[in-house]
C-alpha cells in the first residue's frame, strides 16, 4: 500500500493572498510586487542597494481568495490522510496567518503549516525531505506556483520516492481578471 504525503504552498497555490513584497530602492522609491514579479527579482528588478520588506507576508492575508481547485484537492486529501500526512509549506515566516485564514475557512482537519521563512527552493526541499524520511513515504504529491520550488522538491525522488507535481497557476489569471477589473472600474 502506498504511503503518501500531500504539500501545498499557501500563496498563489491555495490562495491569491493580496500580499506583495516592497522593493525599497536606493533613492527611497518604494515599488510594490506580488510574489509572482518577486520570482524574477534577481535577474530583473535587483539594483544595488535595493532592500526588501516582505511585512505583508507576515499579516492575515489582505483581500484574500481561495484557489478553489487547489483547495479543493488540499480538504479532500485531509479528509483521506488526515493532517498528519498533509502539509502546507510556505515561505512565509509566520506561520499564525495561515492557519488563522485556514481555521476561518472551516478547514479541519488542520494540516501542519510549515513555514521556512525563506524564498530559496532549497529551505522548501529540506523541509519536505523531514517529512518524506519521518513518515516514510514513497510517494509525495506537490501543489506549488513556483517552477523553482517544484524542482527543488522532486529531487526528492529516487527509486523508493515517487513525487507528483502540479504546478499552479491558476493565481496569476486569478490576478490579472483583478487587476483588468480595478482598471475597468477607475475608467
Amino acid at each position: 500500500m502506498k504511503s503518501p504525503f500531500y504539500i501545498f504552498d499557501f500563496d498563489d497555490t491555495l490562495v491569491d493572498s493580496g500580499s506583495r513584497v516592497i522593493i525599497r530602492r536606493k533613492s527611497g522609491k518604494e515599488i510594490p510586487v506580488t510574489s509572482r514579479e518577486y520570482r524574477d527579482y534577481e535577474s530583473n528588478l535587483r539594483e544595488p542597494g535595493d532592500t526588501l520588506d516582505f511585512s505583508e507576508f507576515d499579516v492575515y492575508p489582505p483581500d484574500a481568495s481561495i484557489i478553489k481547485p487547489t483547495w479543493s484537492k488540499m480538504e479532500s486529501a485531509l479528509k483521506k490522510y488526515g493532517s498528519d500526512r498533509v502539509i502546507v509549506l510556505t515561505a512565509r515566516e509566520n506561520p499564525v496567518p495561515v492557519q488563522k485564514f485556514l481555521s476561518d475557512y472551516g478547514v479541519s482537519p488542520m494540516p501542519k503549516i510549515e513555514a521556512v521563512g525563506s524564498s530559496d527552493p532549497r529551505a522548501k526541499y529540506l523541509k519536505a525531505l523531514e517529512y518524506v524520511e519521518a513518515l516514510s513515504a514513497d510517494v509525495v504529491y506537490v501543489w506549488e506556483d513556483s517552477p523553482n520550488n517544484i524542482v527543488a522538491i522532486e529531487k526528492l525522488k529516487s527509486d523508493k520516492v515517487d513525487v507528483v507535481s502540479h504546478l499552479v497557476n491558476e493565481g496569476l489569471i486569478l490576478s490579472y481578471v483583478k487587476n483588468l477589473i480595478k482598471e475597468i472600474v477607475r475608467l
